[in-house]
């Protein structure tokens, strides 16, 4: 998002390489959020 808003309101522009990472960072985010496990309930014994 930081990268958009850099280029609507800055007028800021990145290169090939710059936009790769970025896109290598927000597949990893998705791949790391798809693959993340839920949490266990615990559940009180007496």
């Amino acid at each position: 998002m930081g990268a958009f808003m850099g280029m609507i309101f800055l007028n800021e522009h990145l290169t090939l390489t710059q936009w790769f990472a970025l896109f290598c960072i927000i597949g990893a985010s998705i791949g790391s959020t798809s693959t993340m496990k839920t949490k266990n309930e615990i559940v009180e014994i007496n």
